[in-house]
């Protein structure tokens, strides 16, 4: 019964720290709770995974790694997950997008920028407007649909000329 209770309990655990340090329990079924719980918070739970990653506790660095190499940037949920972060989850988008030369990981990482609809975001989304990939130029059109700024709807509005109508019917 305290055994349940004490399952129970770190299921209900919604702090990824704490989460990261149950990786390393004696107790192996509150470990393999911990780690689904971490998975399921996705880019929320980087930061601690990170820290686990570098533990001393053999258990805890190796169920981290895992972790954080089962994170995947054409994960649409994991991608589209650091949009509910706020300024934290977008400046690691920027600095994903910055770096990623995958059109199908750019391209989530733009919508993920989208759904954020934070202005940090609006002039690396502009930018791939531009994009000569056809899929990610109609993403970040798609994006910038998500801002009420004037220099999101100026950048629409200039798209509706669009001589390829994939990009006019975005918009």
């Amino acid at each position: 019964m305290v055994a349940f209770a004490l399952l129970t309990a770190l299921w209900l655990q919604d702090d990824p720290h704490a989460l990261v340090q149950q990786l390393g329990s004696d107790d192996l079924e509150a470990r393999d709770i911990a780690q689904a719980k971490l998975v399921q918070f996705g880019a929320a739970a980087l930061p601690a995974l990170e820290k686990g990653a570098k533990s001393d506790v053999e258990e805890i660095r190796s169920r981290s790694n895992h972790i954080l190499g089962g994170f995947n940037y054409k994960n649409r949920a994991f991608v589209l997950s650091f949009s509910a972060m706020g300024e934290i989850g977008v400046a690691r988008l920027l600095k994903e997008l910055g770096t990623r030369t995958d059109q199908d990981e750019r391209r989530l990482i733009v919508e993920a920028l989208g759904l954020s609809k934070s202005e940090k975001a609006l002039d690396a989304i502009k930018a791939e407007t531009r994009a000569r990939e056809g899929e990610t130029r109609r993403v970040a059109l798609a994006a910038l649909g998500n801002f009420a700024t004037k220099d999101a709807i100026d950048t629409l509005m200039a798209s509706v000329n669009d001589p390829d109508p994939r990009y006019r019917s975005t918009v």
